[in-house]
């Protein structure tokens, strides 16, 4: 009695070099460089996927974040130098009651 013997896994070719493969742990994918995403990695990455494709179509706009204002920037500019100015302090204390390396005694 002579049977077919069923394949290990099966492959088919995609765009661009990629392949789509599926074995007994369930559908893959494979980029042209050789990089493999498993099938939990391929279902995470089409949801990521169509929430964007539904976010885009519903605002038509794309969910990127936007420059800052005029307020804003001076905002965090302010607290920078406020930020530089209390290091600036700390360091000129710290300068004041830390002994000289270098006095004779």
């Amino acid at each position: 009695m002579s049977s077919i013997p069923t394949p290990r896994r099966v492959e088919w070719a995609g765009p661009e070099g990629w392949t789509v493969w599926a074995d007994e742990d369930g559908v893959h994918v494979r980029t042209a460089r050789g990089e493999s995403l498993e099938m939990p990695d391929v279902d995470r990455l089409l949801t990521l996927w169509h929430d964007a494709r539904v976010a885009v179509q519903d605002d038509r706009t794309v969910p990127a974040p936007k420059p800052p204002t005029r307020e804003e920037a001076r905002a965090m500019f302010a607290e920078q130098r406020e930020q530089h100015v209390a290091r600036r302090a700390v360091r000129a204390v710290e300068r004041e009651f830390t002994p000289d390396a270098s006095a004779p005694f």
